[in-house]
């Protein structure tokens, strides 16, 4: 995206020895000029409007006022065959409102023309927002770009953009094209631009990463159908992403696998068909088709409905299908479930792709064919493991476009992330899902329209796309002298990249702006001197390796022994083996301590004592040691190993709750110190393991305080999660929690309510909250007040909470779930609570009601625990 935009139609003058262009009107002929000065003249008055550049990897606020050196005279634009380059030009208006602002293009390349989106339209939709239709908050009218030549009006003051997508087939003529560009708005002079656009002398190399979107019929507008939406509109859309670089599709639903061939599949008979006519599903890339497989098939089924399905994409020429498995799941206690699930797939001639945390991918990526793993929980260790396992790692994310809307960040992230660690896949959510969206619809319209870091997402598949193509140039090269220069210039910027988190880039951290051009015009320049070359197909990728098969049903003796094998893979597979037998290995737990200094079994012999549980207690000062590990992904595989050996999960699903061992004091202080972990997710698991252990965990309290002013939200979380399970053993925390009195939350009051009368001192400050605020945040108040004089007043003033007629029922069952976790000390009220049940005053809020009821006749002890 190398442009350059200067003065239009205008000469440069110098003051102060730089180089600066001013923009004024002549009353006489109407053209701009500029005073000698540099100034407007008397008879001129002042510019109406100035046009400028603007870096497409920023978004224009309306309230934007360019630099003078951005005043603009020409547009260039460099891009290969085979590629889509933007440029972004504003429309300032300076003396008075502008009108019919009109944008005309001579090129003779393609060219799209878009704007921001029009107020009418934006008005409508922030309407249909406002108003609940089945879509969440407006996001900003500066990242929607809307199809169009011109634009209603500028008022005074204001800038907009005009945004110019070109396109280079792979039959362009190499070099330069001349054109212009010409600003028309409504009785005002017009402004010329010279266009220049460099086409290079290659075809940019398809990519070889699966690079794709999430994509569901049913989270569509409504206007558009849902699963019902006509072909030819997603069509359409599928055409849009491939012309957005995409190579790959989610396909939902997958119907059932019962019968074959399937007779209720979307994604076989609809989806997948209309994603290989519009060209966006590569062949030689795969893509995911999600639900109906697993399923509820037996074994016998499932593998027909392999067969049937592998015999399709044959026949049909569409790429390999992954089966997307269980979506985020948390680990550990999903674990009994998910693992089961995945399990029943291996050894299937057919890949299973699981978007996980990093924490996930630790608990289940011996089990995953593709891990898609959230960005920034990509480690070295992880992707070793990956390799010894024979499989890939993809990434994902939902955080990068929705935190702050940088089309930076989208760049950075599809591209030079996905280069830098050599990733198969580069997922994001989604096409369309109320903010998250990368492509938005007028109200009457099946039109597909960009925001701008779907724009973005583009110029970082590029990057990707140049920096592949020089690998494999290198790898071709004749001219070793040059291929091993330009192989030393890779291997620096991936070192220099390859510890930066995706959604903290910003410009100037790592890269500003202009290197991201700058790397592209070093990648071509060799590219053209080592000569380019075509494509390479890659290898068909594996699956998982079963690693544990070799040991799979032996003693712990004999594992014990495979674990001092000369072949890495066999004290692998005995590590593996050992964490299959559980608590029956604990024998075991000497050597697979010892093993932990051995880098190639390190991980599954933490799988193994992790797996063993409290009867691996002696490890513990090998494991903790560990802690220190540079690598997160270790200190992700420590922390969890400590915690099931000092406070198992009795299941390991959603309600399985965490209880101190014999030997539980063995892990105090090896979990306090992992709560200063830079990796917020290793922190929160040594926070919920404490949470536990009353008492014992006494020694976690300062970090938890000091925790409560960290700036990352996960370690907010987890301090605030760990002083509410310590209750009253938590008073030391109420000062602080005091202080941070404006920035409380639901959580925040919760923790006071569960410390209880040791949090008196607070009172002041929550009966002032309980009078500043309605609804549930008057309820959370009210309860911790509640909890800590036990006044039946405040229980009164529940009742008049839920009386309130403008309360609705979900602020009903939220008030009573309060009362409920009140248990004992809610009694007084109980009859009244009944009687408003009988009378039909609890309405959409009954079950709450007997729930609370129920609380009250078991005699419940009151108490608030974390929801971890």
């Amino acid at each position: 995206m190398a442009y350059a935009l200067l003065a239009a139609s205008l000469t440069p003058f110098h003051v102060h020895g730089q180089s600066r262009t001013v923009v004024t009107q002549d009353a006489a002929d109407g053209r701009q000029q500029l005073s000698a000065d540099g100034q407007p003249t008397p008879a001129a008055g002042r510019p109406d409007y100035v046009v400028f550049n603007h870096s497409t990897l920023r978004n224009l606020s309306p309230a934007h006022v360019p630099a003078d050196n951005a005043i603009a005279r020409s547009v260039a634009c460099v891009l290969a065959r085979d590629e889509f380059e933007s440029v972004q030009i504003g429309v300032r208006a300076v003396a008075g409102d502008l009108r019919d602002v009109r944008i005309e293009v001579e090129t003779d390349l393609q060219v799209t023309v878009y704007h921001r989106i029009a107020p009418a339209i934006r008005d409508q939709l922030v309407s249909m927002y406002a108003t609940g239709n089945g879509i969440a908050r407006w996001i900003p009218s500066q990242v929607h770009l809307q199809r169009g030549k011109a634009f209603d009006e500028i008022p005074q003051g204001e800038s907009v953009n005009f945004w110019l997508t070109f396109r280079a087939d792979p039959q362009t003529r190499s070099g330069l094209h001349v054109g212009k560009i010409r600003i028309r708005p409504a009785g005002k002079p017009h402004t010329e631009l010279k266009l220049e656009i460099n086409v290079r002398d290659f075809q940019l190399q398809r990519p070889r990463a699966a690079f794709g979107m999430f994509f569901r019929e049913d989270m569509l507008p409504k206007h558009i159908g849902g699963l019902a939406a006509p072909r030819a509109s997603v069509l359409a859309m599928f055409r849009d992403l491939a012309d957005h670089g995409h190579n790959s599709g989610w396909f939902y639903p997958g119907g059932s696998f019962s019968d074959l061939p399937p007779t209720d599949s979307s994604a076989l008979h609809k989806l997948i068909p209309l994603a290989k006519q519009a060209g966006l599903v590569d062949r030689n890339v795969p893509s995911m088709i999600c639900g109906g497989l697993p399923g509820g098939l037996d074994l016998s089924r499932l593998q027909a409905a392999i067969r049937w399905l592998d015999s399709e994409c044959q026949r049909r020429g569409w790429p390999e299908l992954i089966v997307f498995g269980t979506d985020e799941p948390e680990y550990p206690r999903d674990a009994d479930l998910v693992r089961k699930q995945l399990r029943r797939l291996r050894g299937l001639p057919i890949r299973v792709n699981v978007d996980l945390s990093a924490t996930a991918a630790y608990g289940y990526g011996d089990l995953c064919d593709v891990l898609n793993v959230m960005d920034g929980g990509i480690s070295p260790e992880m992707q070793a493991e990956a390799e010894r396992r024979g499989t890939q790692i993809w990434t994902y994310s939902y955080r990068i476009w929705r935190e702050d809307f940088d089309p930076l960040r989208q760049r950075f992230y599809a591209g030079l992330y996905t280069w830098t660690h050599r990733l198969g896949g580069n997922w994001i959510w989604a096409y369309h899902h109320t903010h998250h969206r990368h492509a938005w619809f007028a109200p009457d319209s099946h039109q597909p329209q960009p925001v701008t870091g779907y724009e973005a997402r583009r110029e970082g598949i590029d990057d990707y796309r140049y920096l592949q193509m020089l690998e494999d140039c290198i790898a071709a090269a004749e001219n070793q002298t040059l291929a091993s220069e330009a192989a030393a210039w890779l291997r620096s910027l991936r070192g220099r990249l390859a510890d930066t988190v995706p959604n903290t880039v910003m410009a100037g951290r790592p890269l500003t702006i202009d290197a991201f051009d700058e790397i592209r015009t070093r990648a071509s320049g060799y590219i053209r001197k080592l000569g380019p070359v075509a494509g390479v197909v890659a290898s068909p990728a594996g699956q998982a390796k079963d690693e544990a098969a070799d040991y799979r049903g032996r003693s712990a003796a004999a594992c014990i022994e495979g674990l001092s094998h000369a072949d890495a893979s066999r004290r692998r597979a005995a590590a593996w083996a050992l964490s299959e037998l559980g608590p029956r290995a604990s024998e075991a737990t000497e050597s697979l301590a010892r093993a932990l200094d051995d880098p190639v079994v390190r991980i599954p012999a933490l799988h193994a004592l992790e797996a063993i549980g409290p009867g691996a207690h002696r490890s513990v000062p090998a494991i903790a040691a560990l802690l220190q590990h540079r690598d997160f992904y270790v200190r992700i595989g420590a922390v969890l190993a400590l915690s099931e050996i000092g406070c198992p999960l009795a299941v390991r699903d959603r309600s399985g709750r965490r209880s101190p061992a014999n030997r539980a004091a063995l892990v105090v202080d090896p979990l306090v110190t992992a709560l200063a972990d830079e990796r917020p997710s290793v922190a929160r698991q040594a926070a919920e393991t404490l949470s536990v252990m009353g008492q014992l965990a006494q020694p976690a309290l300062p970090a938890a305080i000091r925790m409560l002013d960290d700036s990352n939200p996960t370690r907010q979380t987890a301090a605030i999660g760990l002083i509410t399970d310590l209750g009253p053993s938590a008073e030391a925390a109420v000062p602080r929690l005091i202080q941070l009195h404006s920035t409380w939350n639901s959580r925040h009051i919760a923790a006071l309510a569960a410390i209880g009368p040791a949090a008196a001192q607070a009172v002041a400050r929550l009966e002032q909250d309980a009078n500043m605020h309605t609804g549930t945040r008057r309820a959370d108040t009210l309860q911790a007040l509640a909890f800590i004089r036990n006044e039946i007043s405040d229980l009164r003033d529940l009742i008049k909470l839920l009386k309130d007629p403008t309360a609705d029922a979900a602020t009903k069952q939220h008030i009573l779930k309060r009362l409920t976790q009140l248990g004992t000390k809610a009694q007084a009220i109980a009859s009244e609570i009944q009687t408003m049940l009988d009378a039909g005053e609890l309405a959409g809020a009954e079950q709450a009601c007997r729930e609370f009821l129920d609380a009250v006749r078991n005699k419940t002890r009151p108490g608030i625990s974390f929801d971890w």
